[in-house]
């Protein structure tokens, strides 16, 4: 797509221009792994602009031939995105010091090495004991990949059954090994159809992967799909024993599973009309004491609505009482004030009658 809409990439003629590009991580329309491809060499010859290209997920095996061979560079590179390694010159694919650096930061990158370093016991370990397959985003299985000798080790295999069903990608003689067995079913039930014939005819072996996952009696062997233990455990799942999982799974209806069969689903019906029983005198009982309680709260209510009427008119005439106090305080000082005005005036008068009768005198 990109390589086709190559008039969408940015025009950078200086190098500012394509660093400023990669440590935004390309533009809003083309990714900077994309954009680096397409680079001019000499930009993809710059250490800092490669580096900023690897941190958004470039692809090193475009970076120039010099960088790709520089040993200290490929360091920095790994620090920055530990896939960078599977660009790298072909000289350190068995390098046990960028192997040690790359698995640590993400142990998938085991896989981008050569089959010394997948034969190195301590690296090998190191990345099925940190390596998580549901998180992680290729969900490769390292086991798979790694030498036919560590395949044979009890601690490698044991170290990565704890991702579910990697037991697999072991040796015959490990899963045969009853320990690593019982551990490969605990972690996903479906590592019963991995398992040696030998271990998988043992009970404690099926119950444990029936009780992590019904589905797994699908591996279940035909001589114990009938034991009452094994039975036990998945007797109440219907999605077992209903037509189409029967179909899906391929099961060998033998007349002793037919008998099971039969008896479970007998024993279903029979429980669930016995829960509609149940359910039906729950719900009669409930309605009774719902009208018991109604019949109480409408009492109840009753007193409750003559109180809180009274508690409301007894509100309301104290709020009367009160607003009267205030009209009346309020009357007391406006009569007040008249009178001091009226004395004001009276005095002014008089005042003005003795300046009168004083000029008349003079």
């Amino acid at each position: 797509m990109y390589d086709d809409d190559s008039w969408m990439l940015p025009k950078m003629e200086f190098r500012e221009e394509a660093l400023e590009v990669m440590k935004r991580g390309g533009t809003s329309i083309v990714p900077a792994f994309v954009i680096f491809k397409q680079m001019r060499p000499e930009f993809r010859d710059d250490d800092e602009i490669v580096l900023e290209a690897l941190r958004h997920g470039a692809d090193f095996s475009y970076a120039s031939p010099r960088l790709r061979k520089d040993r200290e560079f490929i360091k920095k590179a790994i620090e920055c995105n530990p896939h960078s390694i599977g660009g790298a010159d072909s000289q350190y694919k068995n390098d046990v010091e960028l192997a040690s650096m790359a698995i640590k930061k993400d142990p998938i990158t085991i896989l981008d090495f050569g089959y010394e370093i997948k034969d190195n016991y301590d690296l090998v370990l190191q990345a099925v004991s940190n390596y998580n397959r549901d998180r992680s985003l290729s969900r490769m299985s390292i086991l798979e990949y790694i030498s036919p000798r560590l395949k044979d080790n009890e601690q490698i295999v044991f170290a990565a059954v704890q991702n579910g069903d990697e037991i697999k990608w072991a040796s015959n003689r490990i899963r045969d090994n009853e320990q690593i067995a019982m551990e490969a079913v605990k972690k996903n039930g479906f590592a019963l159809g991995y398992i040696s014939p030998r271990l998988r005819e043992k009970k404690e072996i099926i119950i444990a992967a029936l009780k992590q996952n019904h589905d797994a009696y699908e591996y279940v062997p035909e001589s114990m799909r009938a034991n009452e233990d094994v039975i036990d455990v998945i007797k109440d799942d219907m999605n077992i024993w209903n037509e189409h999982s029967l179909h899906f799974f391929n099961y060998h209806l033998t007349p002793e599973i037919r008998a099971v069969r039969e008896k479970i689903l007998s024993s279903s019906v029979t429980t669930r009309e016995n829960d509609k029983v149940e359910e039906r005198e729950a719900a009669l009982s409930e309605d009774e004491e719902q009208k018991v309680e109604d019949i109480q709260t409408k009492d109840e209510g009753k007193g409750d609505f003559v109180h809180e009427e009274d508690k409301t008119k007894s509100r309301d005439d104290s709020e009367m009482l009160s607003l009267m106090k205030e009209i009346l305080t309020s009357q007391k000082s406006v009569i007040k004030r008249i009178q001091e005005l009226d004395d004001k005036v009276a005095r002014l008068e008089q005042n003005d009658k003795t300046d009168s009768l004083s000029g008349i005198g003079k």
